[in-house]
């Protein structure tokens, strides 16, 4: 019955698919991404919005401030590639109504240095200095990894839950899982 009724189908999705329909309605796309860097904005803008998503120029400065620092970023044409996954083999501890993953709170512990500290080689300019002032952010699904992570971390990193996370921005997004597949299958 709720599919026949199109409840399966957001109002706002219903209103843009069948707005050239309705008299006085017409949709626009807000088709510039100001938030994230390019290379994160390719794979949604090529799935979702026939390549119609551009990137602001303003989000260049992060990706040039990674590739700055100690941590070995991918990169594609000299161009950091900002998303990495991190294989970590310990598994979850499935203890009460949350999880925790201690192995996961050591890989964030010592991933953090890398990224802001400055790698040896590059020239010495003012703005590297911003390199350790980013604003990174750890994000897990579970409050108990959350405490975890709190009790490791400096206080200057921020540790969230992606729920009350929302609608806030950071230079940097690391994504603690929690969970684990230890036999990789």
């Amino acid at each position: 019955m709720a599919k026949a009724l199109e409840y399966d189908v957001s109002l706002l999705e219903r209103l843009y698919t069948k707005g050239d329909d309705m008299l006085g309605l017409s949709k626009t796309m807000l088709d510039v991404q100001y938030r994230s860097p390019r290379e994160l904005n390719i794979f949604p803008s090529n799935e979702f919005y026939e390549g119609r998503l551009k990137t602001s120029e303003g989000n260049v400065e992060v990706s040039n401030f990674l590739s700055l620092s100690t941590f070995p970023w991918p990169l594609r044409d000299g161009v950091v590639i900002p998303t990495v996954f991190i294989q970590c083999g310990e598994e979850e501890d499935m203890g009460d109504r949350s999880k925790s993953n201690q192995g996961q709170v050591e890989v964030v512990h010592r991933l953090l240095p890398l990224i802001t500290s400055q790698k040896p080689d590059t020239p010495a300019e003012p703005k590297l200095a911003e390199l350790a002032e980013l604003k990174i952010t750890v994000l897990s699904p579970y409050t108990k990894q959350i405490q975890a992570l709190r009790h490791k971390l400096p206080s200057s990193i921020t540790c969230s839950t992606i729920d009350s996370f929302q609608g806030r921005e950071s230079d940097v997004i690391v994504f603690s899982t929690v969970r684990c597949n230890v036999d990789g299958t």
